[in-house]
């Protein structure tokens, strides 16, 4: 039968979102970023969207936020338990992707939210991202990659 739906335990694809750093201070620019969701991974694991949008606009000592959207694909409600971002690479060698040149903060909104079935919500928290004071020059125009992930269960169990 739909064995799946009684899972526990829902986890959301691990998604990328990019993060731009211009070297200079200017304007913070959005540009949403259409991450998709994939079908079960398994027996236990469902998977869910998790939406992240672009930030530009990170010069050294800015703080810029990632807003998300999670949509749920299922025809129960979903409770999401957990949002965390991770830095995971950058498009130059020169600039490495670690705490000197980029810090991905803990999402800022309150938990657990529940998704209504088929429904989509923005998170009213985000995620913050800053470059330090002393980054390295040569991180000048550089996309800094960030995986999201969060974890759900079934609202109710």
């Amino acid at each position: 039968m739909k064995a799946w739906r009684s899972a526990a335990t829902v986890a959301a694809l691990i998604t990328t979102c990019v993060v731009a750093g211009s070297g200079q201070q200017s304007d913070a620019g959005e540009q949403a970023m259409a991450l998709v969701h994939g079908d079960r991974s398994g027996h236990t694991d469902s998977r869910f969207m998790l939406k992240g949008q672009s930030v530009k606009g990170l010069y050294p000592g800015a703080t810029r936020q990632i807003k998300l959207t999670v949509a749920n694909p299922f025809g129960f409600p979903l409770t999401l338990r957990s949002v965390e971002g991770q830095l995971t690479g950058t498009n130059r060698r020169a600039c490495p992707a670690n705490r000197s040149t980029m810090r991905v903060g803990g999402y800022s909104g309150r938990l657990p939210i529940t998704i209504e079935p088929y429904g989509r919500r923005t998170l009213p928290g985000t995620i913050p991202v800053s470059m330090p004071r002393d980054a390295t020059p040569k991180c000048s125009d550089t996309q800094f990659l960030i995986d999201l992930t969060a974890t759900g269960k079934k609202a109710g169990r």
